[in-house]
Formats: C-alpha cells, sequence, structure tokens
C-alpha cells in the first residue's frame, strides 16, 4: 500500500525531529492522570485535506497542547507504528481511524527551544530553516534545495516542492 506524504509542524518538548517515534505519547498513556482526548484525531481527519487542515490548538498554559500535538504526531508519523497504543481509545471506534494512521511525514518542532537558544527571531528562523531542512533533504534528496533565491523565499520554495513531489497539497 502507498503512503501519503505531507509535512505537518507540531509542538513538543524536544528541539525537532522528522517521523518521531510516539514514545512521548507512550508516557502520557501511562500516567494515572490520562485523559482520553482522542476524538480531536477524529475531528482533524475531518479536515486533512481541506482548506481547513491549518489546526491552531491554543489553550492556557497546563491545558495539554503539548500531549495533544504529542498524540497527534503519534497518530500521523510514520516513525512507527502506532496501532497497539490507539486500539483502546476513543478514535479507534471512528471509521477514519485506520485511513490516516502512521500514513504522513511528521515534522516535530519545540518553537520554545529554538527562542531560548537565539537572541533574535530572525536567528531563530535561520536556525529552525537550518536544522528542519537538513532533515527534509535527507528524506528526499532529489527535491533541490537553494539556500538563497532571488525573491528570499527559499525554504518556502523548498517546502513546494516538496509538497507537490509527494502530492501534498
Amino acid at each position: 500500500m502507498r503512503r501519503n506524504h505531507t509535512i505537518k509542524i507540531v509542538y513538543i518538548q524536544k528541539l525537532y525531529k522528522l517521523d518521531p517515534r510516539a514514545d512521548s505519547f507512550k508516557m502520557s498513556l501511562n500516567s494515572e492522570i490520562y485523559v482520553d482526548k482522542s476524538n480531536l484525531i477524529a475531528k482533524t481527519n475531518a479536515v486533512v485535506h481541506t482548506r481547513q487542515r491549518f489546526i491552531c490548538i491554543s489553550r492556557p498554559r497546563r491545558f495539554g497542547k503539548t500531549m495533544a500535538a504529542e498524540m497527534l504526531s503519534a497518530y500521523y508519523s510514520m516513525g512507527e507504528d502506532a496501532n497497539e497504543l490507539f486500539r483502546d481509545l476513543n478514535i479507534a471506534q471512528h471509521p477514519s481511524y485506520e485511513v490516516h494512521l502512521n500514513k504522513y511525514n511528521v515534522i516535530m518542532i519545540n518553537m520554545q527551544t529554538f527562542l531560548s537558544r537565539a537572541d533574535s527571531i530572525k536567528e531563530m528562523i535561520s536556525e529552525l530553516e537550518s536544522e528542519v531542512v537538513s532533515d527534509v533533504i535527507d528524506t528526499y534528496p532529489k527535491v533541490k534545495y537553494k539556500k538563497k533565491s532571488t525573491n528570499g523565499t527559499g525554504y518556502l520554495e523548498y517546502v513546494k516542492r516538496v509538497l507537490m513531489i509527494t502530492k501534498c497539497t
């Protein structure tokens, strides 16, 4: 079965990782206070291939944003088979469950780590671009990346080419 490929950017505790494993979400599942919020995946599945596919999950501090991002990453990422993690959760009963499970490239980014390592937003964006592009180039070596472009959008042009090659929009 051919897998779909796309790039999603979400927030987690580590610096960044292309197709991360589900270790952080496993830790959440093992916690005594875990509450099943996997219905969020069904809502996300409903908009995956629509114009509403860009989702902002905003909550106050300590309200589970990182855990939700780790759950979404574990579900969508091709980094590891997560069926065992989700089979007893609410999402496993949803018709879209197997359609999207582990079918996408996921890039996990902790923006707080990048911000704390940089002296300016410009420096943070440059470091983020450099590190993430390096991973994507390893995954898609046939897609050429030009650091500098005539209009200063080298990274954006590169991402567009990756999306075109992987047939994701």
